[in-house]
């Protein structure tokens, strides 16, 4: 290329030299030059017409973003803290642990990350994707005469999946579709998204074929149709119109639309059956074949035939439309490796992977500063406790030669101990208000925290701007402030009927662990003893509680019974549920950027994701006065403030659950990587795409 250029200019400049050296003394007027004698001058050639100039790209496009993208390779590796360890169900659906959750992240994205047709900035702006949606426009909104509304999509035909594949609209009507048949209800626990898309519970019931309120036009454009009942909503940008892709093949999916909405087949088009689906997630191989009784095969375009599986996509995913794929997983060592994926074309605002591999390595929360400090691992995200947060500072920032630098930023969730409500003793409510005052949550976290943390009262994340109006507005005041009142707690149990022994004699304090109250339910005495599953791992948090509460319960007549399990992980799949064994949980949660409460609490039936399995009717109105409102304006913007004030109140006064802390977030990052930025609501997966290695 060096050479051909300076070929070209080495033209240019003999054509100049010749030009400027045409007959004449120098003395000649502007214009035509005299020919030499005996020589006829040339007609004269009209100058050429200069090509137009290209308008400008306009910063923001997709042009402009992609040309923008730094060139060169993704190099190096990053070894992250897993403070879970990382499990082989790399799918959503199964186990949620932080570890899995940020890979399928960056594998998958999520339905405001990757591939979306939507984005979200730091600012938890939400905005369609340039990368994705033509033009960068937002979806064409339509509403039709029976109060639904119609989103209507066009999208680029020039992103890939992972293998190459192009990737349609086909890949994301047939997301929809896909994550809501029969078929995959059938295999995932979890199995609830877009419950509002018209005709989904015909469809997912197996009642009809097709889904009706999904379409698919051409391989740019699709539409999904949402019921009238669940319109309007608050977040109707982030939760209707963002739609990600799917990896159809890797499951022997198709998604067709022959003009009555959308339905699913195995490839070319015979039918899609559950064992074959089976075999696709969870291993094993399923050969098709259309006429079992003269045992003919399905067969390929190339006249092969069709065999679906292999490993699982749930254990080995294979096709990926986010910036990293799954390389591979070590689940005794607890190791978890990503790599970039090449045909990633870019985020919305212009970044591509630099950073080759990303590798998670389970290290036990009190050895994570000496790993840290020795190289083990490089960095670690969200780290919360008062004596890690110290030591690491002393070990890793507060040195003649610091190996780390910290980010801090408010935690967007909190720990807190949740109760199901459905069972057992915690479904009633003066045993839950009654654990929480058998618990000083200011001491525990001085002792876990250390000053790092704050004490919350409602399940609320100190990131959401109307949290911090309503306390503005008050909110604190309304509340009940739960500490150590043992006289309280007993008083509350009292109250509620559990006045009696095990034999149905009156009860007399205090208790102990073989001493405890009954009540009378259904007509057989219930024992107020409640089960507790923990995970066996090092906890400052569990080991504290340990310290105060057993002793606390026993004395005022209840007791705790402590379960320590491996399958801790597992056994808080499908709602924390297990056999309805366990009555509460210790947990640190994430609090939703795109707050629903009424997805959670106002539907008809109890989804998965209500933990406590809450199921009250002024729960229920409360959570559904949200969806209504409109933030945009100021009415609406304080509509909402207010419900959520309201609703904070009476979720505080039902007791839940019991907020134990929000802590004050620190990443500790190698001084060798750059670009990093994290927020609560940025997270991870959005921060790591951004940064490097620094050369």
């Amino acid at each position: 290329m060096k050479k051909l250029l300076f070929l070209s200019l080495l033209s240019a400049l003999l054509l100049t030299l010749s030009a400027c050296n045409r007959g004449g003394n120098g003395n000649q007027s502007d214009g035509e030059q005299p020919a030499r004698p005996g020589i006829t001058n040339p007609t004269p050639t009209a100058a050429p017409t200069p090509a137009p100039t290209p308008p400008p790209v306009p910063p923001g496009s997709r042009e402009y973003i992609l040309s923008n993208i730094p060139d060169g390779e993704a190099t190096g590796y990053v070894v992250m803290v897993a403070p879970i360890r990382p499990d082989a169900n790399m799918l959503a659906g199964w186990t949620n642990p932080t570890t899995n959750n940020h890979a399928r992240l960056l594998m998958f994205g999520s339905s405001l990350s990757g591939l979306s047709t939507m984005s979200r900035n730091h600012f938890n702006d939400v905005f369609p994707n340039p990368i994705v949606m033509k033009d960068g426009a937002w979806p064409v909104v339509t509403d039709n005469p029976d109060g639904s509304r119609t989103y209507r999509f066009m999208i680029y035909t020039d992103n890939r999946f992972s293998d190459g594949s192009v990737i349609t609209a086909h890949h994301y009507a047939g997301s929809i579709a896909f994550v809501t048949s029969p078929q995959w209800a059938a295999l995932v626990p979890s199995a609830g998204d877009w419950l509002e898309v018209t005709g989904r519970g015909s469809w997912i019931n197996g009642e009809s074929g097709i889904l009706s309120g999904v379409r698919i036009y051409s391989d740019s454009e699709f539409s999904l149709t949402i019921d009238a009942e669940h319109l309007p909503n608050v977040w109707e940008a982030a939760m209707f119109m963002g739609v990600g892709p799917t990896a159809l093949h890797a499951y022997g999916v198709e998604a067709h639309d022959d003009g009555n909405g959308v339905f699913l087949t195995g490839p070319g088009r015979i039918p899609l059956t559950f064992e074959a689906l089976n075999l696709a997630v969870n291993g094993g191989t399923f050969e098709y074949q259309i006429d079992e009784e003269t045992g003919e095969y399905a067969l390929d375009a190339v006249g092969e035939r069709i065999i679906i599986g292999g490993d699982g996509q749930r254990y080995r995913p294979t096709v990926f439309s986010g910036p990293y794929m799954f390389e591979s997983v070590d689940v005794g060592n607890s190791v978890l490796t990503l790599v970039v994926n090449p045909y990633f074309p870019g985020t919305w605002d212009g970044f591509k992977p630099r950073i080759e591999r990303i590798i998670w390595r389970f290290v036990p929360v009190p050895l994570i500063v000496d790993a840290l400090a020795a190289g083990e691992v490089h960095m670690n995200v969200a780290m919360a406790g008062g004596e890690n947060l110290q030591n690491a500072f002393a070990t890793l920032i507060n040195i003649d030669n610091p190996s780390h630098t910290f980010f801090n930023y408010p935690q967007h969730g909190q720990s807190l101990i949740q109760f199901h409500t459905d069972f057992g003793p915690t479904q009633f409510r003066e045993v839950r208000q009654a654990m929480s005052y058998l618990i000083d949550r200011y001491a525990w976290n001085e002792i876990v925290n250390r000053g790092f943390a704050t004490v919350p009262h409602g399940p609320y994340g100190a990131a959401w701007w109307w949290y911090q109006e309503a306390m503005e507005r008050g909110l604190r005041d309304r509340l009940v402030i739960y500490g150590l009142n043992i006289s309280r707690a007993i008083e509350l149990l009292e109250s509620g009927g559990w006045n009696y022994t095990a034999t149905g004699e009156p009860f007399i304090g205090p208790g102990n662990e073989n001493h405890i109250r009954h009540k009378w339910v259904d007509g057989e005495l219930m024992p107020l003893e409640i089960r507790w599953v923990v995970t066996p791992d090092p906890s400052v948090g569990r080991d504290t509680l340990n310290l105060q509460l057993p002793e606390n319960m026993a004395y005022a007549g209840m007791r705790l019974v402590e379960e320590r399990s491996q399958r801790w992980a597992a056994i808080m799949q499908g709602g924390y549920r297990e056999e309805e064994r366990f009555h509460m949980y210790q947990l640190t949660v994430g609090m939703a950027t795109i707050w629903a409460p009424w997805l959670l609490f106002s539907l008809e039936w109890i989804p998965q994701s209500n933990w406590g399995q809450v199921d009250n009717p002024v729960t229920r109105e409360l959570a559904d006065r949200f969806r209504v409102l409109d933030i945009t304006t100021p009415e609406g913007h304080s509509a909402f403030v207010d419900a959520f004030i309201d609703f904070m109140v009476h979720l505080n006064y039902e007791a839940y659950t019991i907020p134990m802390s929000m802590s004050l977030h620190h990443d500790f990052i190698p001084t060798w990587l750059g670009g990093w930025f994290n927020t609560g609501l940025w997270t991870f997966p959005e921060a790591i795409q951004r940064s490097y290695i620094r050369g």
